[in-house]
């Protein structure tokens, strides 16, 4: 059997500005301080003064541009990044190892999908997948109808799906998405039968298959679970109500704010995008922090109420609402969120419509002022998020467990011993 020479990370990014991105980059951290020989292949370029604190060689393809930045030269790198192709395939060329796995994350913002047509000179049977959104079979990346606010049913990647304006922008974007999704699947068929795709989530399962992802690949390891207390924060004494995420329209941020002045409760916003500076402008009255570093955020949970998710796309798990019920945090959750009938079930939350104004208004009024509500949710939160994800090091267990499964198979098939 061969064994495992080096872990090769791909991601988008490297500062964990989003959530795929942080679990990328804190699972080569981890993986690198258990001593295993770690590559972070990234498309975005280094900061100058950045230092990594454990021996973690990164390469990166010096990428500017974004998506997310909405220029043209960004929509031409995230159609096909040229970059990213070179920098990688010459990687990979010169280090490639039949021990070597690669585990791609967050792809859809830089690296474009050119880099499945670099993973194509590698062995696929050495390619894990990690699906932490459905970008492998929806040209929008959230099965999400944004026009019509509603999830969407069509098949992915369907006649009837690429001619649906399903888009948050314009037509013309989604006719860039569709083109882009028809490169992504050109190269994807060429590993699509032999490497492993990671979903987070089991509802994440209808949409992969329907979209062509091989059942038989698809593999299920819940997020991880980052401990933000030992002990249980006691949640009906504090009044915060809390968002935490991107400032972007699919977050919801501009329906949080709408309900939370209606409800006339403390609201408080943390993240950066688009729409800070308009809602800053809009509600004086509530606090927006902007961007904040991990143990900034990790204060200002430790005052919260409630963590509050009023995404108005399907979002697949969410490391924020597990690291807030494992301190005893209650939330609110939109019933688009795939944790939402666990969060009801398990007693430590509600969902809502985020765009029903005044029914979200009321939930937040309610968690405002009932105190032995909040209490006894708080009290089941721990439990809860045990039953939701797995600890840290289970998590990053698991994941190794994986590649020295996918090791010892490519190994079996080659007919090396």
């Amino acid at each position: 059997m061969s064994r495992l020479d080096r872990i090769v990370i791909l991601d988008d990014t490297w500062n964990a500005r989003g959530g795929a991105s942080k679990l990328a980059y804190f699972l080569a951290e981890q993986l690198a301080a258990r001593q295993f020989p770690v590559t972070y292949l990234t498309g975005k370029s280094l900061a100058d003064d950045f230092q990594p604190t454990v021996p973690l060689e990164i390469v990166s393809a010096g990428c500017e541009y974004e998506l997310a930045d909405k220029s043209l030269n960004a929509l031409k790198s995230a159609l096909w990044n040229r970059e990213v192709e070179q920098v990688f395939s010459q990687w990979m060329d010169k280090h490639d190892t039949p021990g070597t796995i690669y585990h791609l994350h967050a792809w859809s913002q830089v690296l474009s999908p050119s880099v499945f047509r670099a993973l194509r000179q590698v062995d696929p049977r050495r390619v894990l997948l990690h699906a932490h959104d459905v970008f492998l079979v929806c040209p929008n990346g959230g099965y999400f109808n944004f026009q019509r606010g509603e999830r969407c049913v069509l098949k992915p990647g369907s006649v009837r799906c690429q001619l649906s304006h399903c888009d948050k922008r314009a037509w013309f974007h989604k006719g860039f998405r569709n083109l882009r999704h028809l490169l992504l699947q050109r190269e994807y068929r060429y590993l699509k039968h032999d490497c492993k795709v990671i979903g987070i989530h089991p509802l994440m399962e209808q949409v992969l298959v329907s979209g062509g992802v091989p059942k038989s690949s698809l593999i299920e390891i819940r997020n991880p679970i980052h401990q933000l207390s030992s002990e249980r924060i006691c949640a009906e004494q504090n009044r915060e109500f809390l968002f935490v995420g991107r400032m972007v329209s699919e977050k919801g941020p501009q329906e949080f704010a709408r309900a939370a002045r209606q409800a006339g409760i403390n609201a408080r916003f943390i993240g950066s995008g688009d729409l800070l500076e308009p809602l800053k402008q809009q509600y004086p009255e509530l606090e927006f922090m902007g961007w904040q570093e991990k143990d900034q955020i990790a204060q200002h949970l430790r005052s919260a109420r409630c963590v509050v998710i009023p995404s108005l796309v399907v979002e697949a798990f969410g490391l924020v609402i597990t690291e807030a019920l494992s301190a005893g945090i209650p939330v609110i959750i939109s019933h688009h969120c795939n944790l939402a009938e666990e969060i009801v079930q398990l007693g430590v939350g509600t969902s809502c419509d985020p765009l029903e104004t005044d029914s979200f208004a009321s939930l937040l009024k309610q968690f405002s002022t009932d105190d032995s509500l909040i209490s006894q949710m708080s009290q089941n939160g721990p439990q809860a998020a045990s039953q939701l994800g797995m600890t840290e090091s289970h998590w990053v267990q698991s994941v190794l467990e994986l590649y020295e499964e996918r090791l010892a198979y490519a190994a079996r098939q080659a007919g090396v011993r």
